[in-house]
């Protein structure tokens, strides 16, 4: 189980992300989550950013970065490491917008954002620009 921060409305997590390219064509996400599964990879999430006339890049977020880093070594997958932020809450209505107009009021600008609410829970995973990743964390830290 993964420590996650706890503010005064939402929970949230630092996190490492992976970028992979692959071919863009059918069974590729298929054949990268499966080997995923063969090696007990646990995710938090993945997004998909297809392009035109090419590659797709996939993002994932491993519950364990460490674990994930071993697995692209053993099956000579390549990838870029970055940052991702994870925040979860309760939606209460509107916990979207209260989350954006924090990050707002802090002057941060947000790259990349992938938002859902399953069973009145709201979570969200947040990349913001370039360099700004200890000002979103003490922002988060605030909420």
């Amino acid at each position: 189980m993964m420590l996650i921060e706890e503010s005064g409305m939402a929970i949230w997590k630092r996190l490492c992300d992976y970028q992979i390219d692959l071919e863009d064509r059918p069974g590729e996400l298929a054949r990268l989550t499966s080997m995923m599964r063969a090696a007990d990879i646990g995710i938090i999430g993945i997004v998909t950013h297809g392009q035109r006339g090419g590659d797709t890049t996939i993002t994932c977020v491993p519950e364990s970065a460490e674990q994930f880093q071993d697995f692209l070594n053993s099956s000579e997958q390549k990838a870029t490491r970055g940052e991702v932020f994870l925040v979860m809450a309760p939606d209460s209505g509107g916990t979207l917008i209260q989350v954006m107009e924090h990050v707002a009021r802090e002057g941060i600008n947000i790259k990349n954002f992938h938002a859902v609410v399953i069973q009145g829970q709201f979570g969200c995973l947040v990349w913001p620009e370039e360099g700004s990743n200890d000002t979103l964390e003490q922002a988060l830290a605030s909420l």
